[in-house]
């Protein structure tokens, strides 16, 4: 990396904002690799140096000696529950209304059926054209079993969605935090809107559990769903969650009926009858390698201050549009300059931007690449700093100017991109 007179500034001012940080010390508590630049935290955490000691607490102390004791000396059976408060803590939700189960992709059919009970006779469900593919495939999957009489999904885009939502819609589903762009719905004002015309919301927080204070039971929300492998840091694959608000909780069934959702699952009764509050969502077995993972990295969340990481997630965002933007680089910039309107990762659009990333990451700098034209930066508040900005800055300018990523091997697509 070759410093300019005026990179060598900038870093310097960066060194002294990182030096005056309160939340600085949190990076001492991941395991990153010396000189890297994680800029990819929206998409996988980095692994807390908490997680390795629980899991070997776990394969030895728990599964190795306990054996299948562990289920009730360790309470693994109560993990889905233990870990659901910890979640609850960071959404701003009372610890019962929300537990630790399946994935998002699962837990959107659980909600999805539940919303359109509570709902009924509304048919009608409202999404966002090119929100998070997984949300989209499963509303049309579950529209496709349920059929027209009891569910109509209607895709609209983002411009539409305010006129597009009427007094015959039952249920809105909306990502809080776009994956591709970052643009950031106000959640309490469109949980507001939803329930002015008599629908339900269903939220998908995983592009911002974590970064940012939610509040869902101050603002009314009704049901969300999100994970805990992006800004939660709980290990890829980790566990996703389901909150339901608590004056929804037992008034209705979610579908997908399994036995540890069962209200005495070691009864091994014949018929269903459905566990009280949050333990409903659970379908089989929980998988307690992940969810001891998950654990051990909630529990840097416990004491944390949201405001204060929303903060310098706005600082730290700001910093890298306008860093792009007083070099001149030619990237088209994809994200909401106001940072009240954006979450914690920045998006620019580039004609080459899978091979732009490709290069990056071989100078060190791991962003990731959304198709068909995306370079994306998440930002890590807990783990990044303003010298992460100013190397990336600089490294991305010295990619651009010298046509680096033209090289033929940053164009060889990976199966993952």
């Amino acid at each position: 990396m070759n410093l300019r007179t005026t990179d060598f500034a900038f870093m310097e001012q960066a060194a002294q904002q990182d030096a005056d940080d309160a939340l600085g010390h949190y990076r001492e508590q991941f395991n990153l690799p010396e000189g890297l630049i994680y800029l990819d935290g929206n998409s996988l955490g980095p692994l807390p140096k908490s997680v390795p000691p629980a899991m070997h607490r776990l394969l030895n102390d728990e599964w190795g000696d306990q054996l299948i004791g562990g289920w009730n000396q360790s309470d693994w059976i109560g993990l889905p529950e233990r870990l659901g408060a910890r979640i609850a803590h960071v959404l701003g939700a009372q610890p019962h209304e929300v537990i630790a189960c399946d994935s998002i992709s699962v837990n959107l059919i659980k909600l999805i059926a539940l919303a359109l009970q509570a709902a009924a006779p509304r048919t009608k469900v409202l999404m966002e054209e090119g929100q998070f593919p997984t949300d989209g495939y499963v509303a049309a999957g579950l529209a496709r079993l349920m059929g027209e009489t009891r569910m109509t999904l209607h895709t609209v885009p983002r411009s539409a969605l305010s006129e597009a939502l009427d007094d015959e819609t039952a249920v809105i589903v909306l990502s809080h935090v776009h994956y591709v762009s970052s643009e950031k719905f106000d959640l309490k004002e469109w949980t507001s809107r939803a329930h002015d015309q008599g629908a339900l919301v269903i939220w998908d927080l995983a592009h911002s559990a974590g970064v940012m204070p939610l509040e869902l039971g101050s603002a009314g929300v009704d049901f969300a769903t999100g994970c805990t492998y992006k800004f939660l840091c709980g290990g890829p694959g980790g566990p996703s969650f389901v909150y339901a608000a608590d004056r929804l909780l037992n008034q209705f069934s979610q579908p997908l009926w399994g036995w540890m959702g069962h209200q005495d699952p070691f009864a091994f009764a014949h018929d269903y009858e459905p566990a009280e509050g949050a333990r409903q969502f659970l379908t089989g077995t929980p998988s307690i390698l992940a969810m001891t993972a998950a654990y051990a990295s909630l529990a840097l969340f416990l004491d944390l201050d949201l405001n204060a990481v929303q903060s310098k997630s706005r600082a730290l965002t700001g910093r890298l549009i306008e860093g792009v933007a007083e070099r001149g680089l030619d990237l088209k910039l994809a994200t909401p300059r106001a940072p009240a309107d954006r979450g914690s990762h920045v998006s620019f659009r580039h004609p080459s931007a899978y091979a732009i990333v490709q290069a990056m990451i071989e100078h060190g700098v791991i962003g990731d690449f959304r198709a068909p034209d995306i370079l994306r930066f998440g930002i890590h508040p807990l783990v990044n700093g303003y010298q992460d900005i100013a190397r990336c800055l600089t490294i991305l300018q010295e990619v651009l100017e010298q046509a680096q990523y033209k090289a033929p091997r940053f164009s060889e697509r990976q199966r993952v991109t």
